[in-house]
């Protein structure tokens, strides 16, 4: 048994950012792209259409996910992802469930979290739940005296970041989506520092891992009783040895430069993927409909804890919709339906923003895509705040709404 399910979760462990030096010409990319404007803030929020014609002429299925997502198109960023690897049906292994114990995963990462200086959590970078779940995570962290928070996106020329209190549109790549802005400002909010910790020259991929840890090592020589939270993308959080080309990856240098073992979460495993059959076998086995971490019965069993993947496996359950939207956006922010209050033409992409924040250089709080009166899709908007709405149709006509607390 033991040995079975650690070959599951081995197998079906998402690769490391691979191809991450795609998203440097993410740019010029989307230009290649007839897009309504040429400003920055438009081309990273391209129409529905826009984006399936960027697929269409260069097969980049990775930056068209990022681009469904950053729209909020949630099951679109999924199914781009995993295009061309749609697998052939399979009889998943038997595993038999009973041996393992299912615990609330905010409540026992928490807890796993009191006597720890440092813990690394990772994201599918397509895939928004998971920038939703770590948000959640960081408001319970920070009670118990985390005070620092690394984004593996954030860039070392926004320099300001801490005392403007949120993010930029280019203050990182993968923070134009809403959902990491959002975890962002709640980082912020909270009370953490926030910090890049990407290097400004990537030599190669075993350099970078050593130029991550590095990074985050100064932090904890400049301040030796910080306790930091690392929100990093699919493999880096892995402490074993012979990581592919990387020999380790940022978490195993991390461990190596300060002796510091950090609390690894994996939550790319066991999340839902567009296609199940390319689900992993334990994933479908679960019956949760919550996060939850996925642990032993027996306390000397190592069923689930392989030192050279991750301390703690989260299992997140199938999402389903609300409002056109995922229903778990609702469980933390409110709809707003405007749909009956815009004038211009259909299709429309309304960007919504805090009302005393610079629309043309902030990161929105939501953003959706809205393509007929009758297109029943919510707003999910932070609680208690004022709001900027910016809608843009692809004529490049522009209708501006203000919705109050």
């Amino acid at each position: 048994m033991k040995f079975q399910l650690l070959i599951v979760i081995s197998i079906f462990f998402f690769n490391s950012c691979s191809n991450e030096s795609k998203k440097e010409n993410i740019g010029s990319i989307v230009q290649n792209v007839e897009t309504h404007n040429s400003h920055l803030q438009w081309l990273q929020y391209a129409f529905s259409d826009e984006i399936q014609a960027l697929y269409d002429s260069t097969g980049d299925k990775e930056i068209v996910s990022y681009l469904y997502s950053n729209i909020g198109q949630y099951f679109k960023a999924l199914e781009f992802y995993e295009k061309n690897n749609n697998k052939s049906a399979v009889n998943p292994p038997n595993i038999d469930t009973s041996n393992l114990i299912l615990i609330p995963a905010l409540d026992y990462i928490t807890k796993e979290a009191e006597n720890r200086q440092v813990i690394i959590i990772n994201e599918a970078h397509h895939v928004s739940y998971h920038r939703f779940f770590t948000m959640l995570l960081i408001e319970k962290l920070y009670k118990i005296g985390f005070n620092y928070f690394g984004a593996e996106t954030l860039t070392l020329a926004d320099s300001n970041i801490n005392s403007r209190g949120y993010p930029l549109i280019n203050s990182g790549y993968y923070s134009v989506e809403p959902q990491y802005s959002n975890m962002i400002r709640q980082a912020l909010s909270n009370g953490y520092k926030v910090f890049p910790y990407e290097p400004n020259i990537v030599a190669n991929d075993a350099q970078r891992e050593v130029d991550q840890a590095n990074n985050i090592a100064k932090i904890l020589k400049e301040n030796p009783k910080a306790r930091i939270v690392i929100h990093c993308g699919y493999s880096h959080i892995l402490e074993g040895e012979n990581i592919g080309t990387w020999g380790k990856a940022m978490a195993g240098r991390l461990k190596e430069i300060t002796g510091i073992d950090p609390l690894t979460v994996n939550q790319v495993s066991l999340t839902e993927t567009f296609y199940h059959k390319n689900e992993n076998p334990l994933f479908k086995a679960i019956k949760a409909n919550k996060s939850m971490v996925v642990k032993p019965k027996l306390a000397s069993s190592s069923i689930m804890i392989d030192k050279q993947l991750a301390d703690v496996y989260v299992f997140h359950p199938r999402t389903s919709l609300k409002y056109g939207r995922p229903e778990w956006l609702f469980t933390k922010y409110k709809s707003e339906f405007i749909n009956n209050k815009i004038e211009i033409s259909y299709p429309v992409i309304a960007k919504a923003f805090l009302l005393e924040e610079n629309v043309e250089i902030t990161t929105p709080i939501d953003v959706i895509e809205i393509k007929s009166t009758n297109d029943s899709i919510a707003l999910a908007l932070i609680p208690k705040k004022n709001y900027k709405i910016l809608i843009q149709n692809k004529q490049g006509l522009q209708q501006t709404l203000t919705i109050a607390k």
